[in-house]
């Protein structure tokens, strides 16, 4: 499955490339990088079911490292298509104001999930079969991360690993 994933990122990055050095509007260029994120998952899913994951190992590459790029992309586009819809027009007080909004709520999604955050940033690998295999979500086990929208296409953190990454990058943008 590694080959169709990565040419499927491949193409992604091409043409997220193409559309940040189009000559649209933000907005235009956020609502571009959307449709092609969705029709990007809407494969990767294709793929997904198409494949055999059968081992342990497989299914936390795919949901650790392949699926968290095409959604981390989606949810960030989407946020900095709100940020664009929803910035204020007036003094640079208030366009201050609002930032610090955004980067407050990002920050708190982030120190709201900073333990499996740290799991991630040291690159840890001793829970990956509880937050990365295909299983049932459990309230007692999985509680403190998103509840997947898709369950069928989904390990129980992934969705939680998508957003981290879409809000760290998030904040990146709000600071430039």
């Amino acid at each position: 499955m590694d080959n169709p994933c990565f040419d499927l990122l491949s193409e992604l990055e091409h043409r997220l490339l193409e559309i940040k050095n189009s000559n649209n509007s933000p907005i235009d260029k956020c609502s571009l990088k959307i449709t092609l994120c969705q029709e990007l998952n809407k494969t990767l899913r294709k793929l997904y079911f198409n494949a055999t994951l059968d081992t342990s190992e497989k299914q936390i590459h795919f949901f650790k490292s392949v699926k968290p790029k095409f959604v981390s992309e989606l949810h960030f586009n989407l946020e900095v298509l709100n940020y664009y819809k929803e910035r204020p027009r007036g003094s640079k007080k208030l366009k201050g104001q609002f930032i610090n909004e955004c980067m407050e709520k990002a920050s708190s999604f982030m120190m709201k999930h900073c333990e499996f955050r740290s799991y991630i940033n040291m690159q840890a690998d001793h829970l990956d079969h509880v937050y990365f295999t295909k299983q049932d979500y459990s309230p007692k086990l999985h509680a403190s991360f998103e509840y997947p929208s898709d369950p069928d296409f989904s390990s129980p953190a992934d969705p939680t690993l998508s957003c981290l990454m879409a809000a760290d990058r998030y904040l990146q943008f709000l600071k430039n």
